[in-house]
Protein backbone atom coordinates (compact mmCIF):
# COMPACT_ATOMS: atom_id res chain seq x y z
CA UNK A 1 0.00 0.00 0.00
CA UNK A 2 1.16 3.22 -0.57
CA UNK A 3 2.22 6.09 1.28
CA UNK A 4 -0.80 8.09 0.45
CA UNK A 5 -3.36 5.67 0.78
CA UNK A 6 -1.92 5.26 3.57
CA UNK A 7 -3.11 8.85 5.13
CA UNK A 8 -6.39 8.50 3.72
CA UNK A 9 -7.02 5.26 5.23
CA UNK A 10 -5.54 6.43 8.65
CA UNK A 11 -8.05 9.55 7.73
CA UNK A 12 -10.87 7.60 7.71
CA UNK A 13 -10.24 5.17 10.24
CA UNK A 14 -10.11 8.62 12.58
CA UNK A 15 -13.58 9.28 11.16
CA UNK A 16 -15.00 6.46 12.21
CA UNK A 17 -13.46 6.32 15.51
CA UNK A 18 -15.55 10.11 15.68
CA UNK A 19 -18.60 8.08 14.79
CA UNK A 20 -18.34 5.24 17.07
CA UNK A 21 -17.53 7.23 20.00
CA UNK A 22 -20.36 9.45 19.32
CA UNK A 23 -18.12 12.92 19.46
CA UNK A 24 -19.41 16.21 18.40
CA UNK A 25 -16.19 17.63 17.77
CA UNK A 26 -15.47 20.99 16.99
CA UNK A 27 -14.12 21.27 13.34
CA UNK A 28 -10.56 22.49 14.66
CA UNK A 29 -10.84 19.23 16.45
CA UNK A 30 -11.23 17.39 13.00
CA UNK A 31 -8.30 19.87 11.76
CA UNK A 32 -6.05 18.63 14.75
CA UNK A 33 -6.41 15.32 13.94
CA UNK A 34 -5.84 15.47 10.60
CA UNK A 35 -2.59 17.29 11.09
CA UNK A 36 -1.75 14.48 13.18
CA UNK A 37 -2.23 12.26 10.66
CA UNK A 38 0.43 14.28 8.13
CA UNK A 39 2.57 14.66 11.33
CA UNK A 40 3.10 10.64 11.06
CA UNK A 41 3.78 10.52 7.69
CA UNK A 42 6.58 12.12 5.36
CA UNK A 43 6.07 15.41 4.03
CA UNK A 44 5.86 14.59 0.05
CA UNK A 45 2.90 12.24 0.87
CA UNK A 46 0.42 15.21 0.73
CA UNK A 47 1.27 18.60 -1.06
CA UNK A 48 -0.49 20.93 1.48
CA UNK A 49 -2.25 20.71 5.56
CA UNK A 50 -5.15 21.40 3.71
CA UNK A 51 -5.35 18.15 1.53
CA UNK A 52 -5.44 15.83 5.19
CA UNK A 53 -7.62 18.26 6.00
CA UNK A 54 -10.10 17.77 3.60
CA UNK A 55 -9.75 13.74 3.70
CA UNK A 56 -11.17 13.49 7.19
CA UNK A 57 -14.06 16.32 6.30
CA UNK A 58 -14.96 15.50 3.45
CA UNK A 59 -16.00 12.27 5.03
CA UNK A 60 -17.74 13.33 8.18
CA UNK A 61 -19.91 15.73 5.30
CA UNK A 62 -21.08 12.66 3.64
CA UNK A 63 -21.41 10.89 6.56
CA UNK A 64 -24.07 13.14 8.63
CA UNK A 65 -25.31 14.94 5.72
CA UNK A 66 -28.52 13.88 5.81
CA UNK A 67 -29.26 13.30 9.60
CA UNK A 68 -31.26 15.94 11.76
CA UNK A 69 -29.25 14.79 14.68
CA UNK A 70 -26.24 16.44 16.46
CA UNK A 71 -24.13 14.59 13.89
CA UNK A 72 -25.81 16.72 11.51
CA UNK A 73 -25.02 19.51 12.96
CA UNK A 74 -21.36 18.22 12.80
CA UNK A 75 -21.78 18.28 9.26
CA UNK A 76 -22.61 21.41 8.41
CA UNK A 77 -19.32 22.27 10.65
CA UNK A 78 -17.28 20.51 8.68
CA UNK A 79 -18.92 21.76 5.30
CA UNK A 80 -17.85 25.02 6.69
CA UNK A 81 -14.33 24.16 6.49
CA UNK A 82 -14.34 22.84 3.38
CA UNK A 83 -16.06 25.99 1.66
CA UNK A 84 -13.46 28.04 3.69
CA UNK A 85 -10.44 25.59 1.99
CA UNK A 86 -12.23 26.24 -1.43
CA UNK A 87 -13.28 22.29 -1.24
CA UNK A 88 -14.84 22.25 -4.83
CA UNK A 89 -17.33 19.20 -4.18
CA UNK A 90 -18.37 20.85 -1.52
CA UNK A 91 -18.97 23.87 -2.90
CA UNK A 92 -21.00 22.58 -5.77
CA UNK A 93 -22.82 20.40 -3.12
CA UNK A 94 -23.59 23.85 -1.57
CA UNK A 95 -24.49 25.78 -4.56
CA UNK A 96 -27.13 23.23 -6.45
CA UNK A 97 -28.73 22.65 -3.06
CA UNK A 98 -29.30 26.27 -2.43
CA UNK A 99 -30.31 26.57 -6.32
CA UNK A 100 -32.84 23.42 -6.58
CA UNK A 101 -34.10 23.53 -2.90
CA UNK A 102 -37.56 24.96 -3.14
CA UNK A 103 -38.18 25.61 1.19
CA UNK A 104 -36.09 28.60 2.02
CA UNK A 105 -34.77 26.95 5.00
CA UNK A 106 -32.65 24.70 3.66
CA UNK A 107 -31.60 27.54 0.74
CA UNK A 108 -30.71 29.46 3.55
CA UNK A 109 -28.43 27.17 5.08
CA UNK A 110 -27.11 26.39 1.57
CA UNK A 111 -26.63 30.16 1.41
CA UNK A 112 -24.77 30.67 4.44
CA UNK A 113 -21.99 28.64 3.91
CA UNK A 114 -21.56 29.80 0.57
CA UNK A 115 -21.08 33.57 1.44
CA UNK A 116 -17.63 31.75 3.44
CA UNK A 117 -16.29 30.81 -0.03
CA UNK A 118 -13.43 33.21 -1.97
CA UNK A 119 -14.07 31.97 -5.60
CA UNK A 120 -15.42 34.36 -8.02
CA UNK A 121 -16.03 31.53 -10.23
CA UNK A 122 -18.86 30.97 -7.61
CA UNK A 123 -20.89 34.15 -8.66
CA UNK A 124 -21.83 33.82 -11.77
CA UNK A 125 -23.52 30.58 -10.88
CA UNK A 126 -26.11 32.08 -8.70
CA UNK A 127 -26.67 35.33 -10.96
CA UNK A 128 -29.78 34.56 -11.91
CA UNK A 129 -31.42 34.46 -8.49
CA UNK A 130 -30.66 38.05 -7.96
CA UNK A 131 -33.22 39.44 -10.54
CA UNK A 132 -36.00 36.98 -9.33
CA UNK A 133 -38.84 39.36 -8.39
CA UNK A 134 -39.87 37.56 -5.32
CA UNK A 135 -39.71 40.32 -3.23
CA UNK A 136 -37.81 41.97 -0.51
CA UNK A 137 -39.28 41.12 3.16
CA UNK A 138 -38.68 38.31 4.98
CA UNK A 139 -40.93 34.99 4.25
CA UNK A 140 -42.50 33.07 6.86
CA UNK A 141 -41.85 29.22 6.68
CA UNK A 142 -41.67 26.00 8.80
CA UNK A 143 -41.94 28.59 12.34
CA UNK A 144 -39.43 31.31 10.83
CA UNK A 145 -38.90 34.30 8.87
CA UNK A 146 -35.91 33.82 5.82
CA UNK A 147 -35.44 36.43 3.32
CA UNK A 148 -36.53 35.73 -0.55
CA UNK A 149 -33.94 33.56 -2.68
CA UNK A 150 -32.92 37.05 -4.43
CA UNK A 151 -31.99 38.22 -1.10
CA UNK A 152 -30.09 35.51 0.33
CA UNK A 153 -28.19 35.25 -3.23
CA UNK A 154 -26.99 39.00 -3.47
CA UNK A 155 -25.70 38.60 -0.22
CA UNK A 156 -23.95 35.53 -1.40
CA UNK A 157 -22.06 37.37 -4.15
CA UNK A 158 -21.57 40.37 -2.15
CA UNK A 159 -19.78 37.89 0.70
CA UNK A 160 -17.93 36.20 -1.90
CA UNK A 161 -17.31 39.29 -4.20
CA UNK A 162 -15.42 41.08 -0.94
CA UNK A 163 -13.32 38.37 -0.59
CA UNK A 164 -12.18 37.17 -3.46
CA UNK A 165 -8.38 37.89 -3.89
CA UNK A 166 -8.46 37.90 -7.63
CA UNK A 167 -10.62 40.77 -7.94
CA UNK A 168 -9.50 44.53 -7.86
CA UNK A 169 -9.17 46.29 -4.26
CA UNK A 170 -11.62 49.04 -5.09
CA UNK A 171 -14.08 46.46 -6.79
CA UNK A 172 -13.75 44.27 -2.92
CA UNK A 173 -13.80 47.35 -0.75
CA UNK A 174 -17.22 48.42 -3.05
CA UNK A 175 -18.94 45.60 -2.59
CA UNK A 176 -18.12 44.98 1.46
CA UNK A 177 -20.21 48.50 1.70
CA UNK A 178 -23.42 47.11 -0.22
CA UNK A 179 -23.66 45.33 3.46
CA UNK A 180 -24.63 48.39 5.07
CA UNK A 181 -27.78 48.96 2.85
CA UNK A 182 -31.00 48.07 2.65
CA UNK A 183 -31.72 44.87 1.37
CA UNK A 184 -34.00 46.36 -1.57
CA UNK A 185 -31.33 48.89 -2.26
CA UNK A 186 -28.44 46.77 -1.61
CA UNK A 187 -29.96 44.12 -4.27
CA UNK A 188 -30.73 46.69 -7.11
CA UNK A 189 -27.15 48.27 -7.16
CA UNK A 190 -26.15 44.51 -7.39
CA UNK A 191 -28.04 43.91 -10.17
CA UNK A 192 -26.50 46.76 -12.44
CA UNK A 193 -22.71 46.05 -11.04
CA UNK A 194 -23.25 42.38 -11.99
CA UNK A 195 -24.94 43.63 -16.08
CA UNK A 196 -21.98 45.73 -16.09
CA UNK A 197 -19.17 42.95 -15.05
CA UNK A 198 -21.25 40.09 -16.59
CA UNK A 199 -18.72 40.21 -19.46
CA UNK A 200 -15.34 39.68 -17.49
CA UNK A 201 -16.70 36.75 -15.03
CA UNK A 202 -17.65 34.90 -18.02
CA UNK A 203 -14.10 35.43 -19.29
CA UNK A 204 -12.87 34.66 -15.67
CA UNK A 205 -10.90 38.26 -16.43
CA UNK A 206 -11.45 39.44 -13.18
CA UNK A 207 -8.99 42.45 -13.04
CA UNK A 208 -11.40 43.66 -15.25
CA UNK A 209 -14.73 44.14 -12.59
CA UNK A 210 -14.99 47.38 -10.96
CA UNK A 211 -16.56 48.95 -8.89
CA UNK A 212 -20.19 48.20 -7.53
CA UNK A 213 -22.11 51.91 -7.74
Amino acid sequence: MSKSNSVVKAALLLCLSIFVSGSRCQADDVKARAQNVLERQQPDDYTSTSEAEKVLLRAEFKRYKNEDDGRGVFSRRAAQELVKLGDSETIEHCIREFLDEKRLPPARRAAQMLELATDPAVIPRLSEQIFAEDGVEPVAETDVFVSPKSILATNVIIAIGAKAPQLPAEARESLQSLKQKRPEERRTVLRRWWRENQSAFGSQQYSRVTAAR
